[in-house]
Formats: C-alpha cells, sequence, structure tokens
C-alpha cells in the first residue's frame, strides 16, 4: 500500500512521546502509527513493545479505516492509537513481606 506524502507528514509531525518512556522516538511512534495505517497490527504491536511500550493495548480485530473516514481522520486515529501503545507499562505497586 503507498502512503500518500500528506499521510507521512502528519504522522512525522503530530507523533510525541511520552514523558516517562526513555526509550522510543518520534520516529518509533510515527513508524507504530504507519504500521496500524497499512493494517499491520502484529508489527505495530512489536514495534510498540520493542521501544519501551506496552501501557496501551493494541488494537483489536476488525482495526481499520472507517466508511466514514477520510485518509487524514483514520491517520490521526492511527496516530493516536500508537501514543497509546508506546507508553510504557504502568510499575506495579505491590505488597512484599
Amino acid at each position: 500500500m503507498e502512503i500518500p506524502d500528506a499521510i507521512k507528514d502528519l504522522f512525522i509531525n503530530e507523533a510525541q512521546v511520552s514523558e516517562d518512556n526513555d526509550i522510543a522516538t518520534i520516529k518509533d511512534v510515527s513508524r507504530v502509527a504507519i504500521l496500524l495505517f497499512v493494517g499491520y497490527i502484529d508489527a505495530a504491536t512489536s514495534m510498540s513493545e520493542s521501544c519501551g511500550g506496552g501501557g496501551g493495548s493494541a488494537p483489536s480485530s476488525g482495526w481499520g479505516k472507517d466508511n466514514d473516514e477520510d485518509e487524514r481522520q483514520y491517520a490521526r486515529r492511527c496516530l493516536k492509537m500508537a501514543h497509546s501503545m508506546c507508553k510504557p507499562k504502568p510499575l506495579r505497586r505491590g505488597y512484599h513481606r
């Protein structure tokens, strides 16, 4: 699937990295968003985990462009999901005896 330059620019210009993630870069978040955009959910999940993510859940089955979305809306939804997926796992504060 060919990704239009305007969509690639959107991913690069609007990507953000969670302040508590010391590993991920904007480029990593953008790549996760691109993988989601083209439908490679497993690859997006692996990529997000490799850059310190795991705090947000991966998209459920049926992920894809909605009929009423244009490409930019879908790209922004992919980017929002990428941001969530690249958040670090929350620290578990357990009770130790």
